[in-house]
């Protein structure tokens, strides 16, 4: 018997994610979680950061995830893709699909990087 995918810090879920400008569903998409481990164990929510293969206007915070024909040994992904840091969601654990892999650390560092960097950047409203 096989024990079932766990997620951690960096893995790559497949979930229903919604457009992050009109926030309608569309459908199932591949996304980077970025909680902390302590977050993920205690049951949260997920904040996800939704990868696509629609990037044809390249922008800033959008970057290559690792994919291959077949499935790439890391991620799981077999088409060519990025991954949005504009493009968060919020999902609950048990709402997702499936486990597809885990996001290089290079990859996850840059995601990470880019929305503290945009967060450090907002107007102070205090």
């Amino acid at each position: 018997m096989s024990t079932p995918a766990t997620i951690r810090t960096g893995t790559i879920v497949w979930a229903d994610v919604t457009d992050p400008v009109t926030h309608q569903p569309v459908g199932p998409h591949a996304a980077i979680v970025l909680n902390p481990q302590s977050e993920i164990d205690a049951g949260n929510d997920l904040d996800v950061y939704v990868c696509t293969t629609n990037f044809q206007n390249r922008q800033s915070g959008w970057f290559d995830v690792p994919t291959k024909p077949g499935g790439h040994e890391m991620t799981g992904l077999d088409q060519a893709c990025v991954v949005k840091a504009t493009w968060h969601n919020v999902i609950r654990q048990d709402a997702v699909i499936r486990i597809a892999g885990r996001a290089p650390s290079s990859l996850f560092k840059q995601l990470r990087n880019w929305i503290a960097d945009k967060a450090r950047n907002l107007p102070n409203t205090t």
